[in-house]
Order: C-alpha cells, then structure tokens, then sequence
C-alpha cells in the first residue's frame, strides 16, 4: 500500500509539472485519495513547490521546520472559498524524502479522523524533523560504493526479517561491526579496484568476532558505471517498498554521509557490482586481533590501520553457506 501511494504521488508530480503554471497565489491541484471528510490534493505553485492539501472545516495548527511548512489557506474552487492545510516542501532535492512524508501523513489522516488535520501532519513532522534541514554534503565513489554494499547485505537480511527491522544494521552508528544481532555479526567490505581481494582494517578488533558468536566478511567489488543499476538510492528505495521504515532508513542514511538533500547528486553516480563473496572470519583468516598482542598493543600505538589479501575462493562460504549467515543475522535459525 505504501509503495503504492508513493507511486501515485510520483506521477502526480509529474502530471502537475506538464500543466499549465498557475496564477501567482493560486495552486495547481490533482485528486490524491479520499479519505475522511474529503478529498486530499496534490498540488504545485507557480515556483513548482509541491503541496499536500487537506480540506477543513476551520483553521488549525501551523509550523514550520526546515523547508517544511504547515499552514491554513483560503482557497478559490468551484464549489467556493474553502479552507486547506497545506503542507509544503521549499526545497527540490528533499522532493522524494517529502513524499514518504506525505504517505506517513496520510496515513496518520486515516487512523486519526478526530484531529485537525494540521495537527496530525505537525505530529508526523516531528517525527521526520532533522531530514528537512537541507543543505548537501557528499561523498566519493569509493564511500558510496561501500555504503551500497552495507546496503545490499541489509537488504537480504531484512528481506528474512518479518518484522523489517533496521536494527542489525550497525554501521552508520560507527560500532564495531557493520550489522549484528546478538552473538553473531558480518563486517562489509568493498572495492572499485578491477584486480587483486584487498581490504583495508581499521583497529585490532574489527575482524575479530563477537565473544562466544561468528563474524562473517561480505566482500563486494563494484566498477563505476554511468548507466549502473546500482545506486545507494536505488537500493533504498527497494527497502522502503518492502516494508522499511522511510523515516528511520533515511536518518541511518544521513548518519552514513547521505542524507536526502544528496539524492541527485548520489543517485548519479551508478554501479555493477563484479564479484560478491563470504568469507567466515575464524583462526585460519589473515588478521590482527587483541591474542595477536600477548602483552598488549605496544605502548605508544592509538591506532592499528592495515590490509588484507583475502583468501582463496575455496575459502569462501558457498550459496547455502552464506544464506544460513544472512538468515542468522535476520532473527531466522
């Protein structure tokens, strides 16, 4: 249902894109859904900033945050002067991050009829508020294409979740290991490099396993490629449709380096991705742990940074191996 709304938004936008520009101070409008006591509208400014409208019967609550807005609009249709909320998103690269929004929103309209409708939206904001703070940082292909290897490794993960969950996913709170649950975890690695299994470990206990449970290596190599089918977007977006949180991936996102206002700017840089393999990490794997440092690390040393030449593919888990890790870690046996 929500990858559904989503879409209908999505070509609403462009419905509304192709139509005529409204008069300054008017609003272009499409029907989105009914819903409660009238019709929700998609609609668009002269500028081109995108609106939610929601018919009341009285003014209410209003609030801004960020390039969010909430306010009350007296507006001309052909049945008369009618009163809207109208939530509003001033800032174009935040557009698809604003339609999750606008799906929560109506949602929260449909289980929640005795609230003005502007007090509902203020309440999802709330939820939603440190993602609509604009501005844009970004990260190189090396960094999007290690965090597109997280990505798709939680994806198969949360895919044998029921539940969806995103806690596994370790990485953007810089803990040791990437995901884990419980005694068990998988540190992911990735290379753009077209030669040679290197990896780069930073400390003595990232490759070193939780106390009584496994680690597990997904290593990726990708090659950038300006019509890839891979994007830290792409895969997000897949996550969302099958029944992730928008708003909780999208802030795990903006702790990794790539929050919603860099979605063009991310989304354009695009990858294959050449060789997937699984390695377990037990004593045979070529690392540095703490019984690597009988007495300690050497006074002096904060902290250890090396490379791995990984092992031989006979090494690697084979397709059953490396589905019973990923169904570990997503909560199956």
């Amino acid at each position: 249902m929500k990858a559904e709304l989503v879409d209908r938004i999505r070509l609403a936008w462009i419905v509304l894109s192709e139509a005529d520009d409204p008069s300054p101070g008017a609003l272009t409008t499409r029907p989105l859904v009914e819903t409660g006591p009238g019709e929700l509208l998609l609609g668009r400014d002269a500028a081109g900033v995108p609106c939610l409208l929601v018919p009341v019967v009285a003014p209410g609550p209003e609030e801004s945050v960020g390039v969010i807005t909430v306010r009350n609009r007296e507006l001309a249709t052909a049945e008369g002067a009618r009163i809207f909320t109208v939530i509003s998103c001033l800032d174009p690269s935040l557009r698809d991050v604003f339609d999750h929004l606008l799906v929560n929103v109506v949602a929260a309209l449909e289980t929640a009829p005795e609230m003005h409708p502007g007090a509902v939206a203020i309440r999802v904001l709330a939820d939603w508020r440190q993602l609509f703070r604009g501005g844009v940082q970004t990260l190189g292909p090396s960094e999007l294409a290690a965090l597109l290897a997280e990505l798709l490794v939680v994806e198969e993960v949360v895919a044998r979740d029921r539940v969806r969950s995103l806690a596994v996913w370790r990485g953007p709170s810089e803990a040791r290991h990437d995901l884990r649950r419980g005694d068990h975890a998988i540190e992911v690695k990735s290379t753009l490099s077209h030669t040679g299994r290197r990896i780069t470990v930073h400390g003595i206990d990232q490759l070193e396993a939780p106390t009584g449970g496994s680690l597990t290596l997904a290593w990726h190599r990708f090659e950038e490629v300006p019509d890839g089918p891979l994007s830290v977007f792409t895969v997000a977006d897949r996550l969302i449709a099958n029944g992730v949180s928008a708003v909780e991936l999208h802030s795990r996102l903006e702790g990794a380096g790539s929050p919603p206002s860099t979605r063009d700017i991310h989304d354009a840089v695009r990858f294959k991705l050449r060789e997937r393999r699984f390695f377990p990490v037990d004593r045979g794997f070529p690392r540095l742990i703490a019984e690597t440092f009988p007495s300690g690390v050497p006074e002096g040393v904060d902290d250890i940074i090396y490379k791995v030449t990984l092992p031989e593919d006979e090494v690697a888990l084979d397709a059953a191996g490396a589905d019973a890790v990923l169904t570990r870690l997503g909560g199956g046996s």
